[in-house]
């Protein structure tokens, strides 16, 4: 299946993909055209060339962070930040919010696709959970944005994103958009 289905005249759909990658590229696509279409138009500095398509996928994957969060099982009992987690204790990890923490980002808040470094950990924080197919997400999310570069700036969305119902994957199930 096409990753984008023309849809009628202008208006193409991204959508009903069951795969992470549909998820991914729906999310980050969607991450920015919404801060295009709010009117800050950070895309512009990427359609102009400013920021390269590397930098950006960084920083939407830290926006939109695709997988929200994970569960681990405590192997030993420590204390972190003055709170005893005792061993075989169930802890959230929570990368949405780990992504927009204004202890580890300077303008945590703020949607910057020039941002360098970005240490998030929408994929994983590294070590043995780190996602297995991050290369090649990042790869295909370079490789889409890089071809949809030229037309980027005349895009438009022209339904509302039709959200994955989940609380574990903030994915996109169909996003129509006008090209032109």
């Amino acid at each position: 299946m096409a990753l984008i289905q023309p849809q009628r005249g202008n208006v193409a759909r991204l959508g009903d993909h069951h795969h992470a990658r549909g998820f991914l590229l729906g999310e980050l696509i969607d991450g920015g055209l919404d801060q295009r279409t709010a009117g800050t138009l950070p895309l512009r500095r990427f359609v102009d060339g400013e920021v390269d398509s590397t930098t950006m996928v960084e920083e939407l994957l830290r926006w939109v962070t695709p997988v929200l969060h994970h569960s681990r099982w405590c192997k030993r009992t420590v204390e972190v930040a003055g709170k005893t987690i005792n061993a075989g204790d169930r802890l959230t990890l929570w990368m949405i919010s780990a992504n927009h923490d204004e202890a580890a980002f300077d303008r945590a808040d703020e949607f910057d696709i020039g941002r360098d470094p970005n240490h998030h950990v929408a994929l994983g924080g590294g070590g043995p959970h780190f996602c297995l197919g991050s290369h090649l997400a990042r790869l295909e999310s370079v490789v889409t944005f890089e071809t949809l570069r030229p037309l980027l700036s005349s895009m438009k969305l022209t339904a509302p994103p039709q959200r994955v119902r989940s609380n574990f994957i903030n994915g996109m199930k169909h996003l129509e958009v006008a090209v032109g």
